[in-house]
């Protein structure tokens, strides 16, 4: 997962030069890498956006991000407080991400919620 998100803060737009790509071309990709992820303006921007976006949704996300929080020896109880289900369909900016990524964070909200539930029952008996 981290590999993408290392890829859009440092993209390789110098590579495409030796693709043969026309320099307008070139010009173009680097414009739309530097905006995809708070504005982006054409449908292959949305996409990328969007793809990002799902990346940091749903029950896997909020695993690995609960994962780190034990590697930090942050409190179970605290790291569930704090744990994020991903971003609102609001976030999203095509139709199928947005369904997409509702689905995820529903799933994780639920998987959160049942956690949470365990470990109080736990903490309590």
């Amino acid at each position: 997962m981290a590999s993408s998100s290392a890829w859009a803060r440092s993209p390789p737009t110098a590579g495409l030069r030796g693709l043969g790509l026309p320099e307008e071309r070139v010009r173009a990709v680097r414009t739309a890498l530097g905006r995809f992820r708070d504005d982006p303006r054409r449908p292959e921007e949305e996409l990328v956006h969007d793809a990002l976006l799902l990346e940091s949704a749903g029950v896997a996300a909020a695993a690995e991000r609960l994962m780190q929080a034990g590697k930090k020896r942050v409190a179970v109880a605290r790291a569930l407080a704090q744990l994020d289900p991903g971003p609102p369909a609001g976030r999203y900016r095509t139709p199928r991400g947005a369904a997409l990524g509702g689905r995820r964070r529903q799933e994780a909200e639920a998987w959160i919620e049942d956690l949470r539930r365990r470990v109080a029952q736990e903490s309590q008996g």
